[in-house]
């Protein structure tokens, strides 16, 4: 499959602790428990929490930065060599079936340009804490959302979140903010201009 043949959305953040890749297991798993097929990039090179969440569910569409990174002995490596690399990596396509969807869980940080067209980027998700941080202006901001209410186990409770779907307890991320999440995502996408944004 190439990434090209499913919108694509990034979830994005200013800053690591947000709640970002837990919130993007959850919403993933919220669309599929609606009969969206979902797949996920874990494109968080140095911190691959989303990997860690889906680890227990191997049959789940997954390509982790990280992982491929390492395994392609490119760890250490920035700059035009690896944007080369992952440009060719992501042409050859995935042994994935048809998509409806890709989430793709970016580093903290602005989205920036190189990674929005390496990956072909249709629109973002920005969790926000507090005023908004402008986003590079690369892709539309399909919607910005509050962060997770921040917890002593968020981690694990990320970890945890595939196997409890969908009855994770109230100290975890609250399932009703993810399911008008995933009602939300899902009526903007239904709509022919949804590229334009909000």
């Amino acid at each position: 499959m190439q990434l090209s043949d499913a919108p694509l959305i990034a979830l994005a953040s200013a800053r690591a602790g947000l709640g970002k890749s837990t919130l993007a297991c959850a919403l993933g798993l919220s669309l599929r428990a609606r009969g969206v097929s979902v797949g996920w990039i874990d494109a968080d090179p140095d911190c691959p929490d989303l990997s860690e969440m889906l680890r227990p569910h191997p049959e789940l569409p997954l390509f982790s930065l990280a992982h491929w990174s390492r395994d392609s002995e490119l760890e250490r490596v920035r700059g035009e060599l690896w944007q080369r690399r992952l440009a060719e990596r992501i042409e050859a396509g995935f042994d994935w079936p048809p998509l409806d969807l890709v989430l793709i869980d970016l580093a903290p940080g602005a989205l920036d340009r190189i990674e929005a067209e390496l990956f072909g980027i249709d629109a973002c998700i920005e969790l926000m804490h507090g005023t908004p941080v402008p986003l590079a202006g690369t892709v539309p901001l399909l919607l910005s959302v509050p962060r997770l209410p921040a917890h002593p186990l968020w981690r694990e409770a990320g970890r945890e979140l595939a196997s409890l779907y969908p009855g994770w307890s109230p100290e975890k991320p609250p399932r009703e903010a993810v399911e008008r999440l995933a009602e939300e995502v899902l009526e903007r996408l239904e709509s022919p201009d949804w590229r334009s944004g909000p």
